[in-house]
């Protein structure tokens, strides 16, 4: 009754009972005799401090800290919680983090990367590179009443330069579809293309526009078209999409003609849309008309993948006997057909089985005109052909801005550009050049950049212009024996500065040299200048010394 036993003991009182000591020693762990851990309970300043490691001789390892462990330590997977000092393994970026709930911390009361595992931000705490770094900035007013803008930016426009432009007129490969009474498509739009225009996920979408490449000629109105979207990890249309959509746009009370140029579709239905980190993005355009007329053009891409399904009919998807061909067409829209009936020409709503015409449709819609006389079939496919997609994309989630110190080590080289320049080339002509580098794929730019216009004004006009009065003073034309004995002497131009001020200095920068050889170059063309006449006055001088000679002769 008073001791621990190996199957368990009942009835104990954590009060009362306990696994320990009642003096003032150490309580040690063993496994197969020897020592494994230990926890001080000698009186000093390590009482209390729990340690895991191998003793030396009869002389354990004595902690130093609440929780010592004399050898490797893992700490593997995340954790449930989020409180303050909570330390985790982040597998998507080889590095631990802790939790900080100090508003003065970064992020605050967020994760932060606990090693510099790149070298590159020394004194700092910042982000893991799992987080997204977004740049797209806030627009400010909301877009116009008007649906038809020139759309300049700040709009993103997805429009991948690596796939083709086209224009697509196709019935399937137009939202615009107006040669039949109703369509559906569906556009696929992937995180990649979102992620090149530096949109932030949970950014609002508050409207997307399509591009026409001319105005619909008849005039033909779109009745009670639809935008609806989607978050989705589909990374091809193969089919239609049948899952729930996010209502964004219903233009039920509103008709539209497409017009030259940007058509926009605003978000005026539903909770709205935001497109979230991970996921590609799906926007259905739908109608339902009651007559037809000729398809609108838009400005599209075709892409490497099926980015688009779509279907198309004429008041089709009857589901009855009565007007499944039969001649009688019964009205299934929001108001019934002007005519319907044997040998009329059916031009109205969809019948019974398809309230809502092509937003309504699916894989399986029978796609017959319900029409007694004129029997036309619908159709439907899948396309490697999506329209360029505008985005009035308010951007809520911020760019977080890592603490910085005021320097950055890099122990590599830094290369500046995209990943495929980085990646070129093969030794020793590849980009990267070795540690301590800088390389950029476009170019190098610096504010510290002077213009040497005060070289030529100086020598030619005796003045400089007031914005080069600073340099002027610095700078005078040395005539070209003084720079010959000043080369001789000092071991370097005297429009560039030598040894002595780069080890008293520092190093130049990029601009200071830039600047420099301006100058040189510009002082240079003038010794130029000057030799030349020289040699012009001395030829002259011997032409006329011949003369002399042979008059005398």
């Amino acid at each position: 009754a008073t001791a621990w036993q190996l199957g368990g003991n009942a009835g104990t009182n954590p009060a009362t009972n306990y696994i320990g000591t009642n003096d003032a020693q150490d309580l040690a762990f063993r496994t197969n005799t020897v020592e494994s851990a230990r926890l001080v309970g000698v009186a000093g300043a390590n009482q209390g401090f729990f340690n895991v490691s191998t003793p030396v001789g009869t002389n354990p390892f004595s902690p130093q800290e609440r929780m010592e462990v004399n050898g490797a330590m893992r700490l593997n997977g995340t954790t449930a919680t989020a409180n303050a000092g909570d330390i985790r393994f982040d597998a998507a970026t080889g590095a631990h983090e802790g939790y900080s709930d100090n508003a003065l911390a970064y992020p605050a009361s967020g994760w932060y990367q606990l090693e510099n595992v790149f070298g590159s931000r020394p004194k700092e705490t910042y982000p893991s590179i799992a987080t997204v770094i977004c740049q797209y900035p806030s627009l400010g007013p909301a877009p116009p009443s008007s649906n038809v803008l020139a759309l300049p930016r700040p709009w993103p426009i997805i429009d991948d330069p690596t796939f083709p432009n086209i224009s697509s007129f196709g019935t399937l490969e137009t939202p615009y579809s107006t040669f039949w009474e109703d369509g559906r498509h569906q556009f696929l739009y992937r995180a990649a293309d979102m992620a090149a225009l530096n949109i932030c996920p949970q950014t609002n979408i508050t409207a997307v526009a399509f591009q026409c490449a001319a105005g619909s000629g008849s005039g033909l109105q779109f009745r009670n078209a639809k935008v609806n979207m989607k978050n989705t990890l589909s990374a091809s249309m193969a089919t239609l999409d049948l899952g729930v959509l996010v209502p964004f746009g219903d233009y039920a009370a509103t008709p539209f003609a497409p017009v030259l140029g940007w058509n926009i579709h605003q978000w005026n239905t539903g909770a709205g849309f935001q497109w979230q980190s991970g996921f590609n993005m799906l926007v259905e355009f739908c109608f339902d008309n009651q007559n037809w007329t000729s398809n609108v053009a838009v400005n599209s891409e075709n892409t490497t993948y099926l980015s688009n399904y779509s279907l198309y009919c004429d008041a089709c998807g009857s589901n009855t006997a009565t007007c499944l061909y039969t001649g009688v067409c019964v009205p299934g829209g929001p108001v019934p057909p002007a005519t319907y009936g044997s040998g009329s020409f059916c031009t109205g709503w969809g019948a019974d089985g398809l309230a809502g015409g092509g937003c309504a449709m699916t894989t399986t819609t029978d796609l017959r005109t319900c029409d007694g006389t004129f029997q036309f079939n619908g159709a439907q496919g899948a396309f490697s052909k999506r329209p360029l997609l505008a985005m009035f994309a308010q951007n809520t989630a911020g760019a977080p801005l890592p603490l910085r110190s005021d320097y950055i080590v890099a122990q590599q080289g830094v290369m500046i550009g995209t990943a495929a320049w980085a990646t070129s080339g093969a030794f020793p002509s590849q980009v990267f050049k070795g540690p301590g580098t800088l390389s950029a794929e476009r170019g190098v730019f610096g504010g510290g950049l002077l213009l040497s216009d005060h070289v030529f004004d100086s020598y030619y006009a005796g003045s400089v212009t007031p914005a080069d009065v600073a340099l002027g003073k610095r700078y005078t034309h040395m005539p070209i024996s003084e720079m010959a004995n000043y080369v001789e002497q000092k071991r370097h131009l005297p429009t560039m500065d030598g040894r002595e001020a780069w080890q008293t200095n520092g190093a130049f920068s990029v601009d200071k040299v830039t600047s420099q050889m301006w100058v040189t170059v510009e002082a240079q063309a003038l010794y130029i200048k000057e030799l030349n006449e020289r040699m012009e006055a001395l030829q002259k001088f011997l032409v006329e010394k011949r003369l002399n000679e042979l008059r005398k002769k």
